[in-house]
């Protein structure tokens, strides 16, 4: 879901290019934002069209890195991000870039879900002729006669696929496969909130796949039609807005006019493109809370922010994990948070009017939320309770959760239900004897507790045992391994356990397969954590770690196991952002590998 936004960074001059991989018009503004750092947690999914998982997606947050797993799934673990705006971006071949904004408190949990759109290809033209493609609903580009050039800048004449998706702006879905969110940067450099009137994605390649570019000193024309629910608020012209793919910011670029019911303007360029309403004066940061009947926090529940006056969205967003929401709005003006109960119950009420920053700490509430409470123990094989085990529990309409089990062995955790069965899949692990419960599926209608669960003759397949300057031991169950042919990758999120630590990542990557050992090229690592016995910590050695060796000790083929360690030092820094020079780290790890 996509926060209230301001740039990760700040820097006295900003300049926003449109590709990274194209030398093309580029647009210079004076943007110096203000930066709030603070060590944050995200957990999201990447999905592409009716939310299906998307696996392998490489998801970059500052400079983090990680890939999704089989369901999508993705998590950053204590990394330092910026309480004004952080900035995740989600990539995977065949889909348009794909982004998300965020706000996140201090040691915050926060979740996104990014869509990303495929790259269908909309039509092709002859770019010495020229031509128009409609794409959908009566959005369309049309290329004058020889416009195009390839990469390099030289005119291209040949066979022109243009792949393009149009965003609908009245669609519920907008603030997932929208990149960043609804703020941009306007030409005189101050910043505005945007309400959308259409976006379009578009990118151009030859026929064999090498990517174009619009020539020097030519435009093309896009035409965005206006959905009928939008049309009363559309106005006669309208500025349009490029996204910079690397800053995650809208800029503000030319006009577009309303003939009938639908928008044209002339671009020089291909990013996202979008025609947006913006505000006007100065922007304020407001935060708030959201609670339930009960008084408890309503946690990664969605929401809209609507203007009172105008009934124009301005931005859509997430609570995280104790239930706060914010973001930018404009100083004096009153919004409408609109949620819905997560069983699509809608709820709202008006935040602000509001002068300055202001952080709104009597909670709204929320009373027609629906939970449902799962709860057992966690045994041993003699029947005592699991003191410290863990719990992982997937519903299969909500993220997964981990839990970690009291000294009886005993869990529970609450699911919005909506009056509906939610299949709910549950796996224990008992790490001080490396042992597992069989995953077991349940029906959850209303509270349920399962009882006991046995964590007994089912030896733990794979984990990652971490251990930091010889004494803090970490283990992580259930490692993401993702592999091409000749390199491999493994990454660890919330599933982790120690005396320690029960939060906390790392990752691994190797150049090959093969029993052997391995230090520089193609290696990588990374670990981070925060406890209150050992503070922050985050070390890295990136490609190529020099300092880090690999060992794989066997591989067992598809659909066997791959083992081995690792040892060596890395640096990084510390809980006071103190540096930390040559570290020892060390660990083993076991994963299956992939039929």
């Amino acid at each position: 879901m996509k926060n209230w936004l301001l740039l990760l960074f700040a820097l006295p001059l900003l300049v926003f290019s449109c590709r990274k991989d194209t030398d093309i018009t580029t647009t210079t503004v004076d943007y110096n934002p203000p930066v709030v750092y603070v060590t944050s947690n995200l957990s999201g999914q990447v999905v592409g069209p009716d939310a299906t998982p998307i696996a392998g997606a490489i998801v970059r947050l500052g400079n983090e890195a990680t890939t999704t797993d089989a369901l999508g799934l993705y998590h950053f673990r204590n990394v330092r991000m910026d309480a004004r705006g952080t900035y995740v971006t989600a990539h995977k071949a065949g889909y348009f870039h794909g982004s998300d904004r965020f706000y996140p408190a201090n040691g915050s949990r926060n979740s996104s879900t990014i869509e990303l759109l495929p790259k269908t290809v909309a039509g092709t033209i002859n770019a010495a002729q020229g031509g128009r493609v409609d794409v959908a609903n009566g959005a369309s580009i049309t290329f004058p006669t020889n416009a195009l050039a390839n990469a390099a800048g030289a005119a291209y004449t040949g066979e022109v696929r243009v792949l393009a998706q149009w965003l609908n702006p009245a669609a519920d879905n907008l603030g997932e496969i929208m990149p960043g969110g609804l703020v941009g940067v306007r030409t005189d450099g101050s910043e505005a909130l945007m309400a959308s009137m259409g976006m379009l994605a578009v990118e151009l390649e030859d026929a064999a796949g090498n990517a174009l570019q619009v020539a020097g000193g030519k435009k093309v024309i896009l035409r965005f039609p206006v959905p009928a629910e939008l049309r009363a608020q559309a106005p006669a012209e309208i500025p349009l807005w490029y996204f910079d793919e690397t800053a995650g910011i809208w800029i503000e670029d030319g006009k577009a006019t309303l003939d009938g019911d639908t928008y044209t303007g002339e671009v020089s360029h291909f990013t996202y493109w979008n025609v947006d309403v913006p505000t006007t004066g100065p922007l304020v940061m407001a935060r708030g809370c959201i609670v339930d009947a009960a008084g408890n926090p309503v946690t990664f529940r969605q929401f809209r922010a609507v203007d009172a006056d105008t009934d124009l969205t301005y931005a859509f967003g997430s609570t995280d994990g104790a239930g706060t929401f914010g973001g930018l709005m404009p100083a004096g003006s009153t919004l409408n948070i609109v949620f819905t109960d997560g069983c699509g119950n809608p709820a709202s009420f008006t935040f602000g009017p509001f002068d300055s920053d202001t952080n709104v700490t009597n909670c709204f509430a929320l009373t027609a939320t629906q939970n449902a409470t799962l709860s057992g123990r966690l045994v041993n094989c003699d029947g005592a309770g699991v003191d410290g085990g863990v719990v992982y529990i997937n519903p299969s309409n909500s993220y997964a959760r981990v839990v970690t089990t009291d000294a009886d062995g005993q869990f529970s955790v609450s699911f919005n239900n909506c009056a509906t069965a939610t299949e709910v899949s549950v796996t224990g692990y008992d790490l001080a004897n490396n042992e597992s419960t069989e995953t077991s599926e349940y029906t959850l209608t209303t509270d349920l507790n399962i009882g006991d669960i046995a964590a007994c003759d089912n030896p733990i397949a794979e984990y990652i045992i971490h251990t930091l300057d010889g004494t803090d031991e970490v283990t992580f169950l259930e490692p993401i391994l993702y592999m091409s042919s000749d390199s491999m990758g493994l990454d660890t999120y919330e599933m982790s356990a120690s005396a320690n630590n029960a939060n906390a990542y790392t990752s691994l990557s190797v150049p090959s397969l093969a029993v052997g050992s391995y230090t520089g090229a193609g290696v990588s690592y990374s670990y981070n954590n925060w406890s209150a016995t050992m503070g922050g910590v985050g070390l890295n050695c990136w490609y190529p770690c020099g300092s880090i060796t690999v060992n794989i000790t066997s591989n067992g083929g598809p659909g066997g196991y791959l083992q081995g360690s690792f040892t060596g030092t890395a640096g990084g820094w510390g809980s006071t952002q103190e540096p930390l020079v040559d570290i020892p780290v060390s660990g083993t790890f076991r994963v299956r590998i992939p039929q």
